[in-house]
């Protein structure tokens, strides 16, 4: 077995977990040294959460790296979430299973007695290390997928979509507009987020991400008050769009959710309209989205709109 160390990431390690990272991320565009850092940042998670990165250090620089946090999202306690990477120059040299070892142990030691991963179906390998770890498949997947905003096809009910509801009383704003010092506003724009993800399939029952963590994380690297799009009905937030930048020209939809009374009128493809009018006047060429493959309602607003499937990211577990 290949002979390495394996100690706490330290902020000296980030360049080279950033290429390793980005390497294995492919066709996503590549995260920054600064998001890096700041998902990193335990002060960035709720007080208390546990999140711990280890390194795999080989002649003096990291080869590998796991990720084993709280998923403080979930209703269930005792329950974490965990990756592995290694670089592709240094594969089958044992050092993922020595990484995976150390992170069985600090699960355990964290008293967690149940892990979930997502792995891209593309990368079989990684799927069959997980396998014969005891790891399995739940059944649920994410439909990752990308759309070329010069050839987003808006003739299908979305031309006039915006104009429509705003002459029925729905009105759209920005975070931005909305102000980041409005606290009120944003605990209700946050709580109906909230409630409207509670429909997404899922393993487990979600859990609200606390207030200040979400207001922390609109003004994250990547991200900006004038990249969340709300809508109203009178001063009741209904639904939302928030658009993150990544790379040159690429950004992800984080998430597109509406008020369960307020769905099939249209608003999420009205979101979907303001997103991409922002992108076209801000240069970002690329859109990636992931999906649960059961949530129907929000695929097919996508595939209407012309995005392409990329690889699943199928999630699996292991109880301990």
């Amino acid at each position: 077995m290949t002979q390495i160390e394996i100690r706490a990431r330290n902020l000296e390690d980030d360049p080279a977990i950033l290429e390793i990272r980005n390497e294995a991320a492919d066709p996503f565009p590549p995260m920054t040294l600064e998001e890096y850092r700041y998902n990193a940042d335990p002060a960035n998670s709720p007080p208390g959460a546990v999140q711990e990165r280890y390194v795999a250090i080989l002649d003096g620089r990291a080869v590998g790296i796991y990720v084993v946090a709280d998923a403080f999202f979930l209703d269930r306690p005792h329950t974490f979430t965990a990756n592995i990477g290694v670089g592709a120059a240094n594969r089958r040299r044992g050092i993922g299973s020595r990484l995976y070892d150390h992170m069985l142990e600090r699960v355990k030691a964290h008293e967690g007695n149940r892990i979930y991963c997502f792995i891209s179906e593309a990368e079989s390998e990684a799927v069959q290390f997980a396998k014969n770890r005891g790891f399995t498949t739940t059944g649920r997947a994410n439909r990752m997928s990308r759309l070329d905003v010069e050839k987003a096809n808006l003739d299908n009910g979305y031309q006039g979509i915006v104009e429509r509801l705003e002459a029925e009383g729905i009105m759209f704003r920005t975070i931005s507009e909305v102000g980041m010092e409005n606290e009120p506003v944003l605990r209700a724009i946050h709580a109906m987020a909230y409630e409207s993800a509670r429909d997404i399939p899922s393993s487990e029952e979600f859990s609200a991400i606390p207030f200040e963590v979400w207001q922390k994380w609109i003004t994250s690297p990547g991200n900006s008050p004038d990249q969340g799009w709300v809508a109203f009905d009178g001063d009741r937030p209904v639904g939302i769009a928030v658009l993150s930048r990544r790379g040159k020209d690429g950004g992800f939809n984080n998430y597109t959710g509406v008020d369960r009374e307020y769905r099939g009128r249209g608003i999420a493809r009205a979101l979907k309209v303001k997103t991409l009018d922002w992108s076209r006047a801000n240069g970002v060429r690329w859109i990636f989205t992931g999906n649960d493959v059961d949530n129907s309602r929000m695929l097919a607003i996508n595939v209407r709109l012309g995005y392409e499937p990329l690889p699943m990211e199928v999630e699996m577990v292991k109880d301990l």
